[in-house]
């Protein structure tokens, strides 16, 4: 996904600003892959990173988290710009974890098996 501030993306990528955006689940199954390690089992992700690493918030997480529950998640590792919208059921469930990602070293370290 290719989100530009730019005026147009026809006057080439170095002459607008743009911000790259992969998903963190693609991102982390790439690295587990190339590096022959394991995702943490019943472990979800939501979220998009730019170039820099930063996660960025998503939209509607309150449901992703709902779906993660029905689907029999222990652990969900949500964008911390998210945070403030992480309804109460959700911090204080027992069965399902949620833990905020700022930057792609907290997706590695929340995702990926030591």
């Amino acid at each position: 996904q290719l989100v530009t501030a730019g005026p147009s993306l026809q006057l080439g990528l170095a002459a607008c600003c743009c911000v790259w955006q992969a998903t963190a689940a693609a991102f982390l199954a790439l690295v587990a892959r190339f590096l022959d390690c394991r995702m943490r089992q019943h472990t979800a992700v939501a979220g998009s990173f730019t170039l820099s690493g930063l996660v960025l918030p998503v939209d509607l997480i309150n449901q992703k988290l709902a779906g993660a529950k029905v689907a029999g998640m222990t652990r969900v590792v949500v964008p911390r710009g998210n945070q403030g919208e992480v309804m109460e059921c959700f911090r204080d469930d027992a069965g399902m974890q949620v833990v905020y990602a700022r930057d792609v070293v907290d997706l590695l370290h929340y995702c990926l098996e030591d």
